[in-house]
């Protein structure tokens, strides 16, 4: 972790104090007074201030004199990203990846006998390999910023062509830790000839998916020269970016993405086609899919039991669950129904939801672009999506992460390649989110921002409530069986679906579940469901959260109509709520705990409450 303040030199004069006495007073400076945002990371390259002759250190008088010649130095502080590195000036950094891309460029881009001194003095070494090794590169995310801001500056390339094998390695753990996207790659073979005697160009004998077109299109826009980086190397650039432009969609896709960077990093794989002709998809590869595990709660997770207790469970130990290629080929278990196979669909990288009016969609990007319009298209479309900040009337919905995770319909962060659905997470809360609470929700800046940041997805056509959520559910009640426009429901008395399926040619009558009696007809359904079988499937939930949340405190998914001020920064989402207007029975719930990293949204949640 990096400290919110580096000083790299200090000079207090008007005083007979020693070196020791300086840095216990600069120790004992209250850095949360600076100013300094969350995350936020102040360098200061020279301190200078005169002591007044009658000022004492004891009572704070000397560090609070301190305070406020660092309050100056934040006023004037620049952000790191200008024309070049200005000895002597203080910068500011609004995260830990922006910072370390800047102790990158200092050496990579800049290389000046002050910029390695500024280097040696913000980290404390003179290497850049050792310290990258030990600060960066284990990090997904905080690499995955760092690729991103170094390709704005045109020397992402230049900084990975410096990886020996065994940072690339490093690096290809740490995304498939981070992300769960798998980079194996061979040792590089010579280039594959063509009939005419020249090696195929990558980026015409690929056929590569949109989203590694437009991250191709954005390096090269920066003026990034990866074509001459080895295979593994152009594996973790071309990853990273793509991670960095979309994460809940490359991480959804992202077998798929992942198969097409290795083969643009290998020539020897590449197909050859007609340049003319355009680039095609290449075909999906099977997701593999196992049924909801319950996982493993983060270190700063409330006590097991509570997360436990939304989904209806009884705690007991359960094994984690089978690697993905342990499963057959081509068959897969998406939750909620029940143990039969089905075949793995690929969702087009194109399918979206239409992006409101105030969210500009991303413009199709040319694969070799001229150079004006390049540095055009690159001020158009940067690498990370810009900082947000809005204000939202629907904060709690954020809050359902934690609920997924806990029903195993996604993984945390200890299982990154676990069980997930095809769309991310805060796509699945926004639709919950619209059908509950309709136009309301609808035009809230939330449901603006999730349309266009989380990655959609083809949600499962049949409802299956597991029967681990029915713990706490007993009844004598029968369940009410109803039929409308072709669809059979069979509901639970205490308001939520059990099953939800199109109904067979057949007619017949379900029967007898455990822990209930035979089922009756209902002449109407209680609840009117959307007409479209994944609308239908969400809404579905919807009801057995609200259910599940009316059992355990008595209020249902009302309560996550809550305000909050959210801001996002590179890979980072917070939400800041109002502690004294915050409802208990969320905390009974076990809801408002904070995520932290979800691989399968590529962003690190937090929850604050003031």
């Amino acid at each position: 972790m990096a400290a919110p303040l580096t000083v790299k030199r200090a000079r207090v004069t008007g005083t007979s104090a020693s070196r020791r006495h300086v840095e216990h007073w600069l120790a004992s400076v209250a850095v949360d007074r600076l100013g300094l945002a969350e995350d936020e990371i102040l360098y200061v390259p020279r301190l200078r201030m005169r002591v007044p002759a009658h000022a004492e250190a004891g009572g704070g008088r000397i560090p609070d004199q301190i305070l406020e010649a660092l309050r100056a130095e934040l006023a004037g502080a620049d952000s790191g990203w200008g024309e070049g590195f200005v000895p002597g000036r203080a910068y500011r950094f609004t995260s830990r990846g922006r910072y370390f891309a800047w102790l990158v460029a200092l050496l990579v881009k800049d290389g000046s006998a002050p910029a390695r001194a500024a280097f040696a003095a913000a980290t404390g070494e003179e290497s850049l390999r050792q310290w990258q090794r030990a600060a960066t590169l284990g990090d997904g995310p905080v690499f995955v910023a760092m690729v991103a801001r170094l390709a704005e500056i045109g020397c992402a390339a230049r900084w990975i062509a410096r990886f020996e094998p065994a940072d690339i390695a490093l690096v290809r753990q740490s995304l498939e830790r981070s992300f769960a996207v798998r980079l194996e790659l061979m040792a590089e073979p010579p280039p594959r000839r063509t009939h005419a005697g020249t090696p195929p160009d990558p980026i015409t004998a690929v056929p590569a998916p949109p989203a590694l077109r437009e991250a191709i299109a954005s390096l090269e826009a920066g003026g990034n020269d990866w074509r001459a980086l080895p295979a593994s190397a152009k594996a973790v650039l071309l990853a990273a970016v793509m991670l960095a432009r979309k994460p809940s969609r490359s991480t959804a896709q992202a077998a798929e993405l992942a198969a097409a960077v290795i083969r643009v990093s290998d020539p020897a794989e590449a197909q050859y086609v007609d340049p003319g002709q355009p680039l095609q998809a290449p075909p999906p590869a099977a997701r593999k899919i196992s049924g909801p595990a319950l996982p493993t709660p983060s270190a700063d997770a409330m006590p097991h039991e509570i997360g436990a207790r939304l989904a209806g469970r009884r705690i007991r130990s359960r094994p984690s669950p089978a690697p993905a290629e342990d499963a057959p080929k081509g068959a897969t278990r998406r939750p909620g129904q029940g143990d039969a196979p089905i075949q793995a669909r690929h969702i087009p990288a194109t399918r979206a939801p239409a992006a409101p009016p105030h969210i500009d969609p991303a413009p199709a990007l040319a694969v070799s672009p001229a150079p004006g319009a390049a540095r055009r298209e690159q001020r158009l479309t940067p690498f990370l999506p810009p900082d947000a900040r809005f204000e939202t009337g629907f904060g709690g919905l954020l809050f359902l992460v934690n609920a997924f995770i806990a029903l195993g319909l996604y993984p945390d962060f200890t299982q990154p390649l676990g069980t997930r659905l095809d769309p991310s997470p805060l796509w699945l809360a926004d639709r919950i989110g619209r059908f509950w609470f309709g136009a309301r929700y609808r035009s809230d800046p939330l449901a603006g921002w999730i349309a266009g940041h989380a990655a959609p997805g083809e949600l499962p056509s049949t409802w299956r409530a597991e029967p681990e959520w029915l713990v706490g559910f007993e009844t004598p009640a029968a369940p009410r069986y109803a039929v409308r426009r072709g669809r059979a429901t069979l509901w639970h008395p205490a308001g939520f679906p059990l099953s939800d399926e199109k109904q067979p040619r057949a007619p017949h009558r379900p029967s007898r579940l455990a822990g209930f009696r035979r089922p009756r007809a209902a002449r109407i359904a209680p609840v009117r469901l959307p007409a479209k079988p994944a609308d239908r499937w969400a809404a579905c939930l919807a009801f057995y959260l609200d259910a599940r949340l009316r059992l355990l405190c008595g209020a249902g998914l009302s309560l996550l109509a809550l305000p909050a001020r959210i801001q996002t920064r590179d890979l980072d989402l917070s939400a800041r709520f109002a502690l004294d207007r915050h409802p208990i029975q969320l905390r009974i719930a076990g809801l408002d705990r904070n995520p932290g990293w979800q691989p399968a949204e590529g962003r690190t949640f937090a929850f604050v409450f003031e």
